[in-house]
């Protein structure tokens, strides 16, 4: 569904507003379904002829995915415990990894309980688990939204049919969620949070 400005060019589309709810984290980061309320800024329109026709309620419904990274290295420990009282009195642990291992192991996951049991799963002697993090961009239809330069003028040509592989439209490793936006100014036109 695209929205348009009251010169009838098109300035927006509801990916484009579940995106900024990402951005701001108006989207939870739990994995699972999560459905949220869309509110176009009041200068996006709907038209039907030449009668502006402001949309009553719109929603959506976004999976949030989890993607874990997995890298492996070499780890040390080292205690010192007193033998009389079985008192530990220092703890070292040592821990290395090779520079630049590509491709990472990537593992995507739906649930909590899923990435919980496949961290578990991997428990070694020392582990390592960095946090969350929102990746810049959501995929929308086989592709990062919004999408890179490239990938909107494949979109945008006459003769696309929807019909083309993903992997005809851009990069399929979650390096594309980083690529410039196609419009720059995009937030602006849908208003920057704070």
């Amino acid at each position: 569904m695209l929205f348009y400005s009251e010169a009838r060019k098109p300035c927006g589309s509801i990916p484009d507003l579940a995106w900024k709810a990402w951005i701001d984290g108006a989207v939870p980061q739990e994995l699972g379904e999560h459905e949220i309320r869309i509110v176009p800024p009041g200068h996006w329109l709907q038209f039907d002829g030449d009668t502006i026709t402001p949309p009553i309620n719109i929603s959506a419904r976004l999976l949030v995915t989890g993607i874990v990274a997995t890298f492996t290295g070499k780890a040390m420990e080292h205690a010192l415990i007193d033998a009389s009282g079985n008192v530990l009195h220092k703890f070292h642990v040592k821990v290395s990894f090779e520079p630049g291992q590509t491709p990472l192991s990537l593992a995507e996951f739906e649930s909590e309980a899923d990435i919980r049991s496949y961290i578990k799963s991997r428990a070694a002697p020392v582990g390592l688990v960095l946090g969350r993090m929102r990746i810049p961009k959501i995929r929308f239809q086989n592709i990062f939204w919004p999408p890179s330069p490239d990938t909107w003028q494949k979109i945008t040509t006459p003769d696309f049919c929807g019909a083309i592989k993903p992997e005809d439209l851009e990069r399929q490793d979650l390096s594309a969620a980083w690529d410039p936006l196609w419009d720059e100014s995009l937030l602006n036109r849908i208003g920057r949070k704070g």
